[in-house]
This record gives structure tokens, C-alpha cells and sequence, in this order.
């Protein structure tokens, strides 16, 4: 067989221009297919008789060529069944032989090229003389393009592992830059640069890392391939990216490795460097600003003299690209009148956006990752050279100000420049160190507060430009905190713009009918408030007393929005902060919320929220008269501003984090147990019993009987908020729906109410004893709280688990396990362990992903789907944070660890729930909880099963050992066969903690518990005498890693290894054909719901059905077709392993459905059309289609 595939080669196919590639690809496929087996040992000869074949002809030359290319390929990718003693091997025989490999390539690319240039030459003569080339001669021009090409593309497979020293030994330096000039083969001769310079440094190499420089030795042809110029632009462009990542890589490797050095042609270098990063494509300048950040940052680089020189390039580089870029953009004529250049270049930017982006949202992503370098390099810039730096923003500043837009908009050239500008002068200002501002003489203070002033001067009425001014004066905290002479006068400015609209608003009464801009305008300065005041407290301290008046002549203003007022109370409470006194702090907040806690606590308003019926009043659900709308509304808007307040100030209102300060200002009860006590805990209980009575009235909504009594007409405010849908799906409120009604109103109110109650009872959890310190109101919020779970939406359930009973588990002292959580959470792990089967099941037997659904069923399942994953996810959060290690509340140090996990699992109550809950998530398809839950089981597991048995998990020993030691190794099992056999699943990932959660319950249990035997002893490739072996080996050894390492073989067939599946193979042959590989049977030996799935595929299987071949890629569509028709039924592999008919992967339903819900629909339409069958087939098809879970899975074991 060696001999005759030589002899194949030898002869060659027909000419290099008619023979099909995929007959070439198959041909060296022959041979490679030999060597994988007996190369180098029993094939020693095979590379001489390669070179040998390859001087026969160009045929033959090109068919050693793709053999070579393949060779490693299959070594290092895509021979699988390579041990890694036999792949050392090879690698090893295939560099020693490197040299002669090397030195043919060399041999034949300048033969070729050099045939190549004299027939171009000859082609372009007879064109230049007006003369048309002959055939024969374009025929050659291909002939030799085409061996040029294959060479290239064989040593890009060397590339990655071909030492530095062989490429220099050899010349391949001169002939890769040589080629870089030449359009016809540049892609290939700079890709091959880019796989040698992106190899990462290893440890021993580091001597080697200055040879890598020699690139700067052929900067000059660098240069030309820079300049030269096709017809083809968009080939050009490709070229250029390519060629600035290399360069890039040059320039990284100088400066990492070599970097107090200058090397040859470094000027020419760095002006190549500077045109990349000019370049209007983001994309391709994107690539640079990594070097340049270390450039900046060089400390031998800082001392040469072009060092500053180059530094206005930067600055007017940044200073083009940090503007947000609008994926469309309208520019007026007017802002082409006044800035010419700008518009320009961003329209020229525009041009390259389609180009290297699918959508707005891909080139969104990378825009965010885009600025941050800009960002970076901005800082670094203004650490070296604060003055440069900050005197360039300040003129950019000065000249745009000067400037009079007509009215701009969000996307307008002008707006977009100056946003770029804030941002580059608020980086720049916290890049610089404190003491260059604080200097009586420092140039850098005095440009500082030029470019201060020319915001705070600045007048406009457009909104737009209000908030960029806004956004730059919040920029000087850091210099404010050594310079607050002007704070006073920057918080009045500030403050002003609260009260902010434009001159056509002037006659409006009410400020919600103010046009967007200006809503948007006035929450700016509301923020940069915040901002400030949270940045620099202790500097603004001396002047709270001014702005509090500042802030209470603003709430009394009529046209000041309830989330404004909310807003400058948030920015009061940030400074009130820097009191560090507990008395002063919670007397100035007590004094701030007198009026807002007195109008919550009335009896009014108590009765109001007390129970359904008066609530349903309150919203106007019942008992409403006519013309009463309104007066309901404004009642809604002011208790949700009442609740929201409380939230808000609760939020902002902190302790002080170090200990002195908590000792000396009265925040520490006591110093012992280091409980703490905040300034917002004495005004709890005056507002928290209004709190959870409200929500708890809420809850009661949705009741079956309360829901069948609202009016028809307001039904609409059980449904999903078109709003929320319409993020959540990324679409538009359909104009139809954004005339509000009240029902719609009531919707919005009930969500923002419920969610601000949450996250208000969320900040509560983290006041330690202030808030868990009483029993009676912390049950009472509990029976309040987790009223009416049962009613409640899926999206609120998940609402609810997120905001608040994470963090209430979270943050409960031990002391109230007992008394608190073991009563709630068994029912709510239940509760929400029945919602997720029930919609994940119903969303599988959907058919989710079809394609055929209509828009609403696509929009519907989307919905679903997302909440679905949002709801399992914080499930699997709220047990991780039962069941984790952390630390104790109170500041003692002490740790909540396995005793407690112990605790919470000893009784069936509550761990029944809980493992059963983790076990179910094995099964969702969501990647995350998937993940999680393997972690949490993988943690749990050895508190469970240890040995000897702890007395304390004794009693949990009747239920984990049938629910780990059944339940979980199924699912477990299970996982892991998906993982293996479907590497797009989401479970692929996760094939390690599969192995080691089924390793660690085997080991723990199977002395203890017949479960985990029996589960194995399903596995047909399984036997009596595997498992007493194994049982044995376990006895004997007391190290992990052996008893692993003995599991592993026993379950090698799930885990791919190749003697098990020929093993495997042989027992299939024994069975006969009608049986499948990995039957999992229960104890009757009968087949189990969705097991008769054809097998994974054993040696001839996996060698013949499965062999990887992503070269050949001219097969037909019906071709392929055929092949996933064949795969989704589970028809075997081709050669000796056969494999069988039959439905395959059953219950594998993937995101966008696929060729096994198509083929399962198949089949039950030809069931329909053959009429009724027999029992058995109906049988059979009924267990195809059951849906492989632990829940309906008793005695068996679903690998299908």
C-alpha cells in the first residue's frame, strides 16, 4: 500500500489547471492516511521519496506540496487519535527532518518565482506593445501562480512551530519581505509573518526574542508593499490591515524585549506606524494604539529627541478618533461650512464601516474596546507630558466654542467632536498626579483653569451642547480636590442647569411635556451633581450648608420633575457622607426626609396599601368615578416618588470603610463582634412596615379570583410591558401602543413599584444588625414578602430572586438560619423548581426554534426563553450563596463554610430541593447555570459522601444517597455523553466536571449505597467484573488522582479513548447489528426512552463516517444534505463500524432547531401516512420522542 500510493503520486493527475482539487486533496489524503500510521518508524524513507517525486513534474510537485502542508496538520489538529507519546514522536521526526524540507521549499519558490516574473515580464511587454499574449502564455503564467501559492500555503502550516533561527537560516526573511511586494502572493507572504510573530514567548526563548527584529533590516520593502496600489481597493485595504498587525507585533516585541535600543530604519518605522494610525478605517488604526501606549510609555524612549516631536501626531490622532462614530451620520451643510475637515474625515471613516462590520451593534461592541485604547494611550500621554497634552485640549476647546452651530442633534459633527474632547480632557485630568496641580507656579494648574473657565463661560441654549459643557465641567474633580477655590462657583452652574429648557419651552407649564433633549439636558446636570458630589465629598463638605439651600430653593421650584428632586437629594446625601459622624449624619438625613417618612407612615397612606381591595381603589381597579384619572395618576406618581426617595438616599448613604473612622464617629456598636449601625437605620421602621404591606398587596394582584375580578377594559395591566419587550427583543414600540391608557399606566406603575421595593429591601439586607437585629420585624417582612409566590410571573419571580432574596440569604446571621430560612426556602426552591420544569419542558415540546413560526410565536419564545435563563440563573446564585464558604457578618473574621453547608443538607426538607434543583439544571440548555451547577454539585459532594461517614450528614445519608447516587450520576452521565459526542453543545465545555462530579459520587458512595453501581452496571460496555476490578482498585489506593485515573478507564468509551472503542466495537459485533453502542439498559434489560440513538461511532465509524477533511470543499449541496439527513438518524459511520438506523440524539434540541426536530417531524408524518402499525412501532416512536430528564427517568439512563 506505501508503494503503490507513492506510485500514485509519482504519476501525478492530470494538468494543474483542469484536475479538481478535492481529486488531489484525496489522493495525498491516501498517503497521509498511511504515515499517520507508520511514519516514521516503519516509513523512513517517506519525506526523501517525496522531494524525489516532486522533480518528476508540477503535478507532482504539487502534490508533495500539499502532502508536506497536510502532514503536520493532521500531527498537530485534526488527528484525534494520536496518543500524545506518538504525537511527540512525530513532531519530533518531522523537525529533525526540517532542514531538508526547508531548504526544498527554498529550492523550488525561487525557481518558480523566478519563472514566474519572466513570463508577467513577457505578458506585460506584449501589452504595453498593444499585443494580446498568447494562450500558452497566460497558461504558464497560472501554472507557475499556482505552485507559487501552494508553497506559500505549505509553509504557513510550518509556520507556527519553525523555529526563528531556521526561518533566517534559510533566507525565508528575504523572500517573505521580497514577496510582501508583489500583489499576487502578498496575503499569503504576510500571513506567514504573522503566525512566525504572534507565536507567544515560552520560558528559554527569551535569547532568540532579538532575532525577530529582522524585519527593521527590510523596512524599505516594507514601505513599497505599504505604497503599491492595485485596482482593486478592497484587496489593498485587507493587505494593509494585515500588514499593521505585523508591524504592530514588531514594534511590541522591540519594546518588550529590546527596548533601549533604536533599530535600523526605526524612523521609517515609525512614520508607517503613524500612517496606520491615521488611517480613516477604525479597524485598521485600531491595531496600532497598543504599540503607541507602549512607545509612550518607554523610559528609553522618553529620552530621545523625537520622542517629543511626535507627540502633537498623537494628540491630533487621538483627538480625530475618540469621537463616538454613529453608524450613519447627517451632517449638515452648515457643519460642513464650519468644519470641513471634520465632517470629511468621518465621512471618509464611513466608507470602511461596512466593510469590517456586519450591523450597528458589532461595530458598537468594538467601538467601546476601540476607546478605551484611544483612552489608554490619552493617559499614558498625559503622564509623561501633563502641559502638552492639556494646552492642546484647551485650544481644541477654545476653537469649538467659538464656533455658533445651528441646532444640533445627538449624531451632529459638532456634538460628536465635542463629546470627544470631554472625554479626552476628563482621562487626561485623572491621569495626572495630584501635586503637578497643587504647585502655587504650576503651568499645568494655570492651563487647567483656563480650560475650566472657557466651560463655565460658555453660553448656549442647545441642549445637546449643555450637556458636553456638563459633561466637562464634571471633569475636574481631581483638580478641584487640590484646587476648590471655583467649586462653589462650578456646583451653582451645575445646579442651574436643573432648571434648564430651551427658549420655545419658555410658555410650558408643565416640564414632562418638555422635549427630550432637555429632559435628557436637566438629568445631566442632575448626574454630574451626583457625580461631583460623590467624588469629592471632603472637599465639598465646608459647603453643604450653601448647597443645601441651593438645593431646597430648587425643590420648591414648580417645574422641577420628581426624579430631579430625588436626584438632588441622592447628591446631598453623597456629602453628607464626609461627615464620618453617625449623629450628624443621620440627623442631617432624618431632617432631609422629615416630611417624605411623615406622608409614607400616615394613616392615609397605610390604609391605602394595607390590603387588595383598598389598593385596587387606590389605582382606580375599583370603585372609580368619572373624572377621576387624573387626581389617581398624580397620587400613583407621588407614592412611587415616596418610595423611590427612600430607595435612592438609602442607596447613597454609606458607613465609612476604614475602622478609625467607623470607631471615632459612633458607627460601632460594638467592637467585639464589630457590628455596625448606620445613619438610615433609625427611619426603618417607620417606613418598612408600609413597604412590605404594599408589597404584599401586589403580590395579591395577581390572584386567580382578584385577576377575574378586574374590569375588562384594564386586563391590560397583567400583560408584558411593550417596552420592556420591545429591549428585550431589540425592536420599536409599535406607534399604536405609545398612547398610553390607564391600564397601561397601572402596568408601569406596578413594575417600577415592585422593582423599587426590591431593591430598597436588598439595601436593608446589608445593614447587618439594623435590619436582621429585631426577629419579629425581619419574620414579618418574610410573611409580607414571600406571600403570593405562587401567582406571581416568571419574569417577577426572577425580578424578585435578583433584588432581594439573593442578597437576603446572602447577608442573614447564622443565628436566624433556623428560624428564618429553613421555613422559606424548601417551598420557594419547590415553587420555583416546578415553574422552570414546567417551562422549560413546554418550551422543548414547542418546537422552539422552528422556522416556520410566525413573528409574534418567535418573539414569544425569545421571551420566554430569556426569562427562563435569567430565572434559572439566579436560582442556581441563590443556592451557590446558601451553600458557599464567606465570611461571617459583623467584621469577626469569621467564616460560614462546610459545618453550615452540612447543616442546611442534613435535612431532606430543604436539600431535597436544593440538590434536585441543581441536578434539573444539568439538563436546561443555558450554558451559565449549567456551569454553576456543576461547580456547586462538584463542592458539595465530598461534605455528602465523606469517609468516614461525619456524624452530622448521617441523617442525610437515606436522601443523597439516592439523589446523588441515582439521580445526579445519571444526569451526570448523561452530560457527559452530550459533551463528548456533540462538541457544539453547550455542555462540550464541561466534559472535565462532568468526569469529576461522576468520580467524585462513585468513590463516595458505591461502599455505602448500591445506586451508583447499578447506575454504571447499565452502561452495556460496563460489566460485573469492570466494576469489582474498579471497586477493588478504589480499596487499595487512598490517592485521587489513581482512583480518577481508574474511573477514567473504566469510562473511556464516554470520554473518546480509542481501545475502549474498539472495545467497544467488538461487543457491538457480539450483540449484533441491531444493537447500539452505549445501550444503557435499567434492570430488566429493557431499552429506556430515547436509547436506541445510533452509536457515537466506533473505530471503523469514527474512522469512515466521521473523518475531518475541511480541505476538500467542493462538495455538492444535495451531497451535504445527504450527510446531515444521515447524521440526524443516527446511520452509522462508514468502513467497518457501521452503526445503525435509527433516530439519533434524541431530545438534543439545539437553539435554532435542526436536523433532528425536521427528521423526528419526518417521521411522524410517514406514521401518518402508513396508517396505524403495529404497537411496537408506536412504542418505539413514543420513546424517541420522550424527552430525555432525570425527572421521568427512574430505573434507566438516558445516553441517547
Amino acid at each position: 500500500m506505501k508503494n503503490t500510493s507513492l506510485e500514485l503520486l509519482a504519476k501525478g493527475t492530470r494538468d494543474l489547471a483542469s484536475e479538481p482539487s478535492y481529486i488531489k486533496e484525496k489522493l495525498v489524503t491516501v498517503v497521509i492516511a498511511i504515515a499517520m500510521h507508520e511514519w516514521p518508524q516503519n516509513w523512513a524513507g517517506l519525506l526523501n521519496a517525496l522531494v524525489q517525486i516532486a522533480a518528476i513534474g508540477d503535478t507532482q510537485l504539487e502534490l508533495v506540496l500539499i502532502a508536506l502542508r497536510t502532514l503536520p496538520e493532521e500531527i498537530t489538529v485534526f488527528y484525534t487519535k494520536l496518543g500524545m507519546k506518538r504525537k511527540r514522536v512525530m513532531q519530533e521526526s518531522l523537525k529533525a527532518a526540517l532542514p531538508d524540507i526547508l531548504a526544498f521549499f527554498v529550492k523550488f519558490i525561487e525557481a518558480q518565482f523566478t519563472q514566474f516574473k519572466a513570463v508577467q515580464q513577457g505578458i506585460e511587454g506584449l501589452r504595453a506593445q498593444g499585443q494580446q499574449p498568447p494562450a500558452e502564455a497566460a497558461a504558464l503564467f497560472e501554472r507557475h501562480t499556482k505552485l507559487v501559492t501552494t508553497v506559500l500555503k505549505t509553509l504557513l502550516s510550518f509556520a507556527e512551530w519553525i523555529s526563528i533561527e531556521h526561518i533566517l537560516q534559510h533566507g525565508f526573511d528575504n523572500i517573505f519581505c521580497f514577496l510582501l511586494i508583489e500583489p499576487t502572493f502578498r496575503m499569503l507572504a504576510v500571513e506567514c509573518l504573522l503566525v512566525l510573530f504572534d507565536i507567544p514567548m515560552v520560558a528559554g526563548t527569551e535569547a532568540l526574542q532579538p532575532k525577530y527584529l529582522f524585519l527593521f533590516d527590510h523596512m524599505d520593502k516594507l514601505g513599497m508593499a505599504y505604497m503599491s496600489k492595485t485596482s482593486d481597493q478592497l484587496a489593498d485595504y485587507n493587505f494593509h490591515k494585515k500588514l499593521a498587525q505585523l508591524l504592530t507585533l514588531l514594534g511590541e516585541k522591540h519594546l518588550l524585549h529590546h527596548g533601549n535600543s533604536i533599530p535600523v530604519s526605526f524612523e521609517k518605522y515609525l512614520t508607517m506606524m503613524l500612517a496606520f494610525a491615521e488611517h480613516p478605517s477604525h479597524m485598521l488604526s485600531s491595531f496600532t494604539f497598543k504599540y503607541w501606549t507602549l512607545f509612550v510609555e518607554n523610559a528609553f524612549m522618553q529620552k530621545q529627541t523625537f520622542f517629543l516631536a511626535l507627540f502633537p501626531q498623537f494628540l491630533v490622532i487621538c483627538a480625530r478618533k475618540l469621537p463616538r462614530m454613529p453608524y450613519n451620520m447627517q451632517s449638515t451643510s452648515a457643519e460642513s461650512r464650519i468644519l470641513p475637515k471634520e465632517v470629511q474625515e468621518m465621512q471618509r471613516s464611513l466608507e470602511y464601516l461596512p466593510v469590517d462590520f456586519e450591523d450597528k451593534k458589532e461595530f458598537a461592541a468594538f467601538f467601546a474596546v476601540y476607546r478605551v485604547k484611544i483612552v489608554s494611550l490619552i493617559q499614558s500621554m498625559a503622564r509623561q507630558q501633563p502641559e502638552a497634552v492639556l494646552r492642546y485640549i484647551g485650544e481644541c476647546l477654545e476653537t469649538f466654542l467659538r464656533l455658533k452651530p445651528d441646532v444640533c442633534n445627538e449624531k451632529s459633527v459638532f456634538v460628536l467632536q465635542l463629546e470627544g474632547l470631554t472625554v479626552s480632557l476628563d482621562n487626561a485630568i485623572r491621569a495626572i498626579p495630584s501635586e503637578r496641580f497643587a504647585a502655587a507656579d504650576s503651568n499645568v494648574a494655570r492651563i487647567t483653569e483656563a480650560a475650566l473657565k472657557l466651560l463655565y463661560e460658555y453660553e448656549t441654549t442647545d441642549p445637546h451642547l449643555v450637556v458636553q459643557q456638563l459633561a466637562g465641567l464634571q471633569s475636574f474633580c481631581s483638580y478641584y480636590a487640590i484646587q476648590p477655590g471655583s467649586v462653589h462657583f462650578i456646583i451653582q452652574k451645575v445646579l442651574s442647569f436643573v432648571l434648564f429648557r430651551q427658549p420655545a419651552e419658555a410658555q410650558i407649564q408643565n416640564p414632562a411635556e418638555y422635549s427630550q433633549a432637555t429632559l435628557r439636558a436637566r438629568r445631566k446636570a442632575c448626574a454630574a451633581f451626583i457625580n461631583i458630589s460623590d467624588e469629592i465629598p471632603d472637599t465639598l463638605l465646608p459647603l453643604l450648608d450653601a448647597i443645601t439651600s441651593l438645593v431646597v430653593q430648587l425643590q420648591a421650584q414648580p417645574n422641577v420633575l420628581d426624579g430631579e428632586r430625588i436626584s438632588l437629594l441622592e447628591g446631598l446625601t453623597a456629602i453628607s457622607n464626609a461627615l464620618k459622624n453617625y449623629d450628624r449624619q443621620r440627623q442631617f438625613l432624618s431632617g432631609m426626609l422629615q416630611k417624605a417618612v411623615e406622608e409614607w407612615s400616615s394613616s392615609m397612606l397605610s390604609s391605602f396599601v394595607s390590603d387588595t381591595e383598598p389598593l385596587m381603589v387606590f389605582l382606580g381597579i375599583q370603585g372609580t368615578q368619572g373624572g377621576q384619572a387624573d387626581q389617581q395618576l398624580r397620587a400613583m406618581r407621588r407614592l412611587f416618588h415616596l418610595l423611590h426617595t427612600f430607595f435612592s438616599v438609602s442607596r447613597r448613604s454609606h458607613i465609612p470603610v476604614k475602622k478609625e473612622d467607623q470607631l471615632n464617629g459612633g458607627f460601632m456598636l460594638n467592637t467585639t463582634t464589630g457590628s455596625l449601625r448606620h445613619p438610615f437605620s433609625p427611619m426603618i421602621a417607620q417606613i418598612l412596615p408600609n413597604v412590605v404591606r404594599l408589597i404584599r398587596s401586589i403580590h395579591s394582584l395577581w390572584h386567580p379570583q382578584v385577576r377575574a375580578s378586574v374590569p375588562a377594559q384594564l386586563q391590560g395591566m397583567y400583560q408584558f410591558d411593550p417596552h420592556m419587550l420591545a429591549a428585550i427583543l431589540g425592536t420599536k414600540v409599535p406607534e399604536g401602543q405609545q398612547n398610553r391608557t390607564h391600564a397601561d399606566h397601572i402596568r408601569s406603575w406596578l413594575f417600577g413599584v415592585r422593582s423599587s421595593i426590591y431593591e430598597f429591601l436588598h439595601e436593608m439586607t446589608t445593614y447587618g444588625d439594623d435590619f436582621y437585629g429585631n426577629l419579629q420585624s425581619v419574620s414579618y417582612v418574610c410573611e409580607c414578602v414571600f406571600s403570593h409566590l405562587e401567582h406571581m410571573e416568571n419574569y417577577h419571580v426572577e425580578l424578585f430572586l435578583r433584588h432581594f432574596v439573593v442578597s437576603f440569604v446572602e447577608h442573614m446571621p447564622l443565628t436566624l438560619w433556623q428560624s428564618i430560612l429553613l421555613p422559606i426556602l424548601p417551598p420557594l426552591l419547590t415553587f420555583v423548581g416546578q415553574r422552570l420544569q414546567a417551562g422549560w419542558s413546554q418550551l422543548s415540546s414547542a418546537g422552539y426554534g422552528n422556522s416556520k413560526a410566525s413573528k409574534a410565536q418567535a418573539e414569544t419564545e425569545v421571551l420566554t426563553e430569556k426569562i427562563l435563563r435569567d430565572m434559572t440563573r439566579r436560582i442556581i446564585e441563590l443556592i451557590d450563596s446558601v451553600l458557599k464558604t464567606r465570611t461571617a457578618p459583623g467584621g469577626t473574621g469569621a467564616t460560614i463554610g462546610t459545618a453550615l453547608c452540612s447543616f442546611m443538607l442534613s435535612s431532606d426538607t430543604i436539600g431535597v430541593p436544593m440538590i434536585s434543583m441543581l441536578i434539573s439544571a444539568l439538563s436546561w440548555p443555558d450554558g451559565v447555570s449549567l456551569t454553576r451547577s456543576l461547580a456547586v454539585l462538584k463542592r458539595i459532594v465530598p461534605i455528602l459522601t465523606p469517609q468516614p461517614v461525619a456524624p452530622i450528614v448521617m441523617s442525610a445519608r437515606e436522601y443523597t444517597s439516592a439523589l446523588l447516587g441515582k439521580e445526579a450520576l445519571t444526569a451526570s452521565l448523561n452530560g457527559l455523553n452530550k459533551a463528548t459526542s456533540e462538541p457544539d453543545s453547550i455542555a462540550a465545555e464541561c466534559t472535565t466536571s462532568f468526569f469529576t462530579l461522576i468520580a467524585d459520587i462513585y468513590i463516595g458512595l458505591h461502599k455505602d449505597s448500591p445506586y451508583p453501581k447499578q447506575v454504571l452496571s447499565t452502561l452495556n460496555f460496563v460489566t460485573a467484573k469492570d466494576l469489582d476490578a474498579v471497586t477493588k482498585k478504589l480499596a487499595r489506593n487512598e490517592n485521587r488522582k489513581v482512583k480518577h485515573d481508574a474511573l477514567k478507564k473504566l469510562l473511556w468509551p464516554l470520554l473518546g479513548g480509542e481501545k475502549a472503542r474498539e472495545r467497544e466495537v467488538a461487543q457491538r459485533n457480539q450483540r449484533g447489528p441491531s444493537e447500539k453502542a452505549f445501550l444503557l439498559q435499567d434492570n430488566d434489560n429493557t431499552t429506556m426512552s430515547g436509547a436506541t440513538g445510533g452509536a457515537p461511532g466506533g473505530a471503523g465509524g469514527a474512522g469512515g463516517g466521521r473523518r475531518r477533511n475541511n480541505r476538500a470543499s467542493n462538495k455538492s449541496k444535495k451531497q451535504q444534505q445527504l450527510k446531515a439527513k444521515v447524521k440526524a438518524t443516527g446511520g452509522g459511520g462508514g468502513g467497518g463500524g457501521g452503526g445503525g438506523g435509527g433516530q439519533g440524539k434524541v431530545g438534543s434540541r439545539k437553539k435554532k432547531g435542526g436536523h433532528q426536530q425536521q427528521q423526528h417531524q419526518h417521521q411522524q408524518q410517514k406514521q401518518q401516512q402508513k396508517g396505524r402499525g403495529s404497537k411496537a412501532k408506536k412504542k418505539k416512536n413514543a420513546s424517541r420522542r420522550s424527552k430525555s430528564n432525570w425527572f421521568n427517568t427512574t430505573d434507566t439512563l438516558d445516553l441517547g
